[in-house]
C-alpha cells in the first residue's frame, strides 16, 4: 500500500493544541511534537469499528495488546520482556512525575540540560530539587558531559536520573558504550534511572540502533509509547517497563488513586499500531530523513544560525546565539513561524523546529524564517 506523506490534512477545526496556541499570530505551527501525517489507516478503521460497538465502559489492556508490545520490543530492540513488567499510563509525563514522587521526594533528581520542559519541571513538582547535567558538543553531536553527570549523581541526596533517549531536543541516540557508562556511574551511586524513550522508533540515522535502558539495567524504569511514532498522542496511551518487582510495587503504590489507566481507544490504537504499523513507519522515517536533510541544508546557510543533524526524532535544534536576535522565539513568531522556545528547555538563544510535516509546509516555514533574517541583514 502506498503512503502519501505529502497529502495535507486540515486540522483547523479539530481544536488541536499545535494549531490553536498561536492562531492569533497567523503563524505556521512548527513547535509541539506531533506530526501533520495521518496515522496508519488500520488504526483509523479499528477505531471506527470499535466506536460502532456503542459501549465505552471501563477497559483493561488485553492479552493481544500486551503481546503486540512484547513482540514490537523483541523485533525492534531484541528485548524480551515479561507481561508483568508493563505498567500502563495515560502518558509519559504523568509517569515521570509518579517516579519522582515515588523515589526522589525530598531529594535531588539529575536531568540533562537542555531537555524536554516537563522533565525539567518534574523534580520541583514532586517535592525534589533538580540537579542539572550539562551537555557538550563532541564529534558533531550532543552528548552528556560525564564530569557533570558524575557530580550530579554522586551527591548523597541524589536518588534519580531522568534520561531522555533519544535526546529531546538535541536528537542524539546514546551508543551502547555511553549507556553502559551511564549505568555504571548510576549503579555506583545507587541512583535509579528513569528513561523517557518516546522517540525511540523515529531513527533518522539508519546506521544506529536504539538501546532501551531496561535491556541492560533491570533496576530501572523505561517509558515508551506508540504516540510519537504513529501520531496518536491525543489517544493518551503509554507504558512503563519496570522489570524489578520492588520498584514496580513502589511506582504503582504512588500512582494509585491519582494516575488513571489509558482510555479504551488508546489501548486499541496502540495494539493496532504495533501489530500492523511497521511498513508505514518505515516510509514515514524515509520521508522525514528527506525533510531533515532539506531543512538542514537551508538553515546552515543562514548567517549566525547553526543546526546539527539529529540522529533521531523529527525535531531540529537551532542555535541562534551568533545572530543579533535576543529572543529568537518571539522574533520568528512575529514573522509568522511558531517554534518551541529554547528557554523552556534550559537553553536561551535556541529554538526547536518540528519537521514532521508535509514538505510544502516545511518549505513555507523556512521561507518565512529566511525572509525574517533577511529583514535584519543579508544571509
Amino acid at each position: 500500500m502506498p503512503f502519501d506523506f505529502d497529502k495535507p490534512t486540515d486540522r483547523s477545526q479539530t481544536n488541536t493544541e499545535k494549531h490553536n496556541w498561536f492562531k492569533e499570530h497567523d503563524a505556521i505551527p512548527m513547535w509541539v511534537a506531533d506530526t501533520e501525517f495521518e496515522s496508519p489507516s488500520q488504526i483509523k478503521q479499528a477505531l471506527i469499528k470499535r466506536a460502532e460497538h456503542g459501549i465505552f465502559g471501563y477497559t483493561e489492556a488485553s492479552p493481544k495488546l500486551i503481546n503486540a508490545v512484547r513482540q514490537w520490543l523483541q523485533d525492534q530492540y531484541q528485548w524480551s520482556i515479561e507481561p508483568e513488567w508493563l505498567v500502563w499510563l495515560p502518558g509519559i509525563v504523568p509517569g515521570l512525575n509518579v517516579a519522582v514522587r515515588a523515589f526522589a521526594r525530598n531529594g535531588k533528581v539529575a536531568a540533562q540540560i537542555p531537555n524536554y520542559p516537563p522533565i525539567l519541571a518534574a523534580p520541583e513538582l514532586g517535592g525534589s530539587v533538580r540537579s542539572d547535567i550539562l551537555s557538550r558538543w563532541e564529534n558533531n553531536r550532543w552528548v552528556l558531559d560525564i564530569d557533570s553527570l558524575t557530580n550530579a549523581v554522586s551527591a548523597d541526596d541524589c536518588h534519580m536520573l531522568i534520561l531522555a533517549n533519544p535526546m529531546n531536543p538535541c536528537g542524539s541516540v546514546m551508543t551502547e558504550a555511553e549507556i553502559k557508562q551511564l549505568i555504571e556511574i548510576c549503579e555506583t551511586h545507587n541512583v535509579l534511572i528513569c528513561s523517557d524513550e518516546i522517540h525511540c522508533d523515529i531513527l533518522m540515522d539508519e546506521t544506529l540502533r536504539h538501546i532501551p535502558i531496561g535491556k541492560y539495567e533491570p533496576k530501572s524504569i523505561t517509558m515508551m509509547a506508540a504516540s510519537k511514532t504513529f501520531n496518536i498522542a491525543g489517544l493518551s496511551c503509554s507504558f512503563a517497563i519496570i522489570p524489578d518487582a520492588d520498584i514496580r510495587k513502589s511506582f504503582n503504590h504512588v500512582r494509585k488513586g491519582i494516575v488513571p489507566v489509558p482510555n479504551l481507544m488508546g489501548y486499541l490504537a496502540t495494539e493496532v499500531a504495533f501489530e500492523t504499523g511497521k511498513p508505514w513507519l518505515t516510509e514515514m522515517n524515509r520521508y522525514l530523513r528527506a525533510n531533515r536533510d532539506y531543512a538542514i541544508n537551508r538553515i546552515n546557510q543562514w548567517s549566525g544560525v547553526y543546526c546539527n543533524t539529529p540522529e533521531a526524532t523529527f525535531l531540529l535544534w537551532l542555535d541562534c546565539r551568533e545572530t543579533s536576535i535576543t529572543d529568537p522565539f518571539s522574533f520568528f513568531l512575529k514573522h509568522g513561524v511558531a517554534l518551541s522556545d529554547g528557554k523552556a528547555f534550559g537553553a536561551p538563544g535556541f529554538v526547536r523546529l518540528n519537521y514532521g510535516c508535509q514538505r510544502d509546509m516545511l518549505v513555507a516555514a523556512l521561507d518565512k524564517m529566511e525572509q525574517a533574517l533577511c529583514s535584519i541583514r543579508k544571509i
